[in-house]
C-alpha cells in the first residue's frame, strides 16, 4: 500500500516537473523573440555589459534575462508650436510654426541612452522656441511679413545645425501663421486689400 503510494507520488512528481519544464521551454521560446514594426526603430540593451545594437524592421532574437528592447518612431514626425514672441520694436508676434524631423537610425542608440524618450521636449521644443524669439527678435513689426521666407530659412538652418549635434534630422520648418496684436493686425490685412485691389486693377487696365 506504501509502496503503491510512493510510485503514485513519484510518477505524479515527474509530471509536475516534465509540465514545469514545458513551461520554462515555452516562455524563453515566446521571449527570445521580438519584433520591430515597420517605420519604427528597435534598440536592443544588454543589461549586463551595458552594450546596445539598433535594428530595423521585422523578428529578431534575443535572450530573455539579458535584453531589454526599446523602440522609438522612425518616421517623420511633424510639432507644431504657437509661440508669442516680440518684435526688435517689442510689439508682440504670434507665431504657428510646424517642424517636421525624424530620428537618424545609424544613432538612435546614441540619442536614447543619452536623453531617453523625452528627446522632443529636452532638445527639440526648446530649440525650436529660442530660434523663434531670436529670428523675429531682428525685425521691427512693420518688417515681418516682407521678410517671412528669410525668418522661416534662418530657423532651419539654425535648427538644423542644433538638431543634428544630437542625431535628429531636420525635414522642414513652415511658418504656417503670423499674427500681431488687434490694431496692427487689422492694419496688415487694409494693406494687404489695398495691394490686392492695385493688382487687380492694373490687371485689368492691361486688357
Amino acid at each position: 500500500m506504501w509502496q503503491a503510494a510512493c510510485a503514485i507520488l513519484m510518477k505524479l512528481r515527474r509530471i509536475v516537473m516534465i509540465v514545469i519544464i514545458s513551461l520554462v521551454c515555452v516562455f524563453f521560446l515566446i521571449t527570445s523573440w521580438f519584433s520591430v514594426p515597420p517605420g519604427e526603430i528597435g534598440i536592443k540593451y544588454n543589461l549586463f555589459t551595458g552594450s546596445a545594437k539598433v535594428y530595423s524592421s521585422g523578428w529578431h532574437l534575443k535572450l530573455p534575462v539579458a535584453h531589454r528592447i526599446e523602440r522609438i518612431d522612425g518616421k517623420i514626425q511633424k510639432i507644431t508650436y504657437d509661440e508669442e514672441t516680440y518684435s526688435r520694436d517689442m510689439q508682440q508676434v504670434n507665431l504657428k510654426v510646424s517642424v517636421n524631423y525624424n530620428v537618424d537610425s545609424v544613432y538612435a542608440v546614441n540619442l536614447f541612452s543619452k536623453i531617453g524618450r523625452d528627446y522632443e521636449e529636452v532638445v527639440i521644443t526648446p530649440a525650436v522656441r529660442n530660434e523663434i524669439k531670436t529670428s523675429i527678435a531682428k525685425y521691427n513689426i512693420e518688417n515681418i511679413m516682407e521678410n517671412r521666407d528669410v525668418i522661416k530659412k534662418t530657423i532651419e538652418d539654425s535648427l538644423t545645425v542644433i538638431l543634428s549635434s544630437s542625431h535628429i534630422a531636420l525635414n522642414a520648418v513652415n511658418i504656417e501663421d503670423i499674427k500681431f496684436n488687434p490694431k496692427f493686425q487689422k492694419a496688415v490685412e487694409e494693406q494687404q486689400i489695398q495691394s490686392h485691389q492695385l493688382n487687380v486693377s492694373g490687371y485689368s487696365g492691361k486688357n
